[in-house]
C-alpha cells in the first residue's frame, strides 16, 4: 500500500469528518431565529450547504477513488462527466457566497442610506 493511499484513505476520511461537523454547526449558527432574517447570514447558509455537498459528492468520491482504489467512474459515463461538473461548479460557489456576503457587509457599512438600502434578503436569495 503506497503513502499516497494511505493519505487519501486516513487524511482524506478526516477532512471529511472535521468539514461535516464544521459544516453543521454553521448552519445551526446561522438558522438561528435571529440571524435567519439577516441577508449576509442567507449566503453564509448557502455556503455551508453548497460546502456540504462538496464534501460528500466530490470529496468523498474522490476518497472512495484514490484511497481505496475502487473506480465508480469508469463504470459510468455519464456519472463520470457529472462527477467533474458537480465537482467544478461546487468548488466554485462555496467561494462565490462569501464574496456575495462581503459585498453585503461592505453595502451595509456605506455612509450613503440609499447603498445601504441595497442589502435586503431578496437581493440576497
Amino acid at each position: 500500500m503506497s503513502t499516497l493511499t494511505l493519505i487519501y484513505r486516513y487524511g482524506g476520511l478526516t477532512l471529511l469528518t472535521l468539514g461535516s461537523v464544521s459544516s453543521i454547526l454553521n448552519l445551526l449558527v446561522f438558522t438561528s431565529s435571529t440571524l435567519r432574517k439577516n441577508p449576509c447570514a442567507i449566503c453564509f447558509i448557502a455556503m455551508s450547504i453548497i460546502d456540504l455537498l462538496y464534501l460528500y459528492l466530490s470529496l468523498l468520491l474522490t476518497i472512495i477513488q484514490n484511497g481505496f482504489n475502487i473506480n465508480i467512474g469508469s463504470t459510468n459515463l455519464v456519472f463520470c462527466r457529472c462527477f467533474y461538473y458537480l465537482g467544478l461548479i461546487l468548488s466554485i460557489l462555496g467561494p462565490t457566497y462569501l464574496i456575495v456576503a462581503s459585498i453585503d457587509r461592505t453595502l451595509v457599512t456605506s455612509r450613503n442610506a440609499g447603498t445601504r438600502r441595497k442589502s435586503t434578503r431578496r437581493l440576497a436569495i
